[in-house]
């Protein structure tokens, strides 16, 4: 609970640093989805296990042009229900989870029709684990960073594609994706 309250307290700066800015671009909301994978070396007393996840993921967002390289974001990621594969094999114990974060952006080249990007932010995250045997919840909170590009679709639509990289507790879940992009 006190990691979500760090995040609800940062994000609340970077809007507040965001409405003092007199250089304003505007607000934009987008939407999208991702291939996410994980991939985690697990050592027992038995031997070491690796433990994948791949599946589709969703996004949401909300974000805040600070000035013309600099943006401010609020994002929810949700990563499906899937199963998981231990050293290769396919085992019926479906792993979902969410991630809630705010991110910095900067772009290189803002005013042009194709914006590359940097990012990097702070989420947090939980992880659920369920099976007939077995049933855990994982949750933190860490870092995750980014690169990725904006593309015009029009004066009011854009379209990104990005790559993240989400830390959670050492291990990472990796995303690769695509968002519709609105200027509201």
């Amino acid at each position: 609970m006190k990691n979500l309250i760090k995040i609800i307290v940062l994000s609340n700066f970077l809007i507040s640093m965001a409405h003092a800015n007199s250089n304003v671009n505007g607000i934009y909301f987008g939407i999208g989805g991702a291939l996410s994978t994980s991939t985690n070396d697990v050592i027992t007393n038995e031997g070491k296990y690796t433990l994948t996840y791949k599946e589709n993921s969703y996004k949401a967002l909300v974000g805040k042009r600070l000035n013309d390289k600099v943006v401010a974001e609020l994002q929810i990621v949700s990563f499906t229900k899937g199963d998981i594969t231990i050293n290769g094999i396919l085992v019926p114990l479906p792993m979902s989870g969410s991630s809630f974060g705010v991110t910095g952006l900067y772009y290189f080249n803002s005013n042009e029709d194709f914006s590359p990007f940097v990012k990097l932010g702070l989420h947090s995250w939980s992880i659920e684990i369920e099976g007939a045997s077995l049933s855990r919840e994982f949750n933190g909170t860490d870092i995750f960073y980014g690169i990725g590009v904006d593309g015009k679709i029009n004066e009011t639509m854009k379209y990104r594609i990005e790559f993240e990289s989400m830390d959670m507790d050492g291990d990472s879940m990796n995303n690769f994706g695509a968002v519709l992009l609105i200027d509201i």
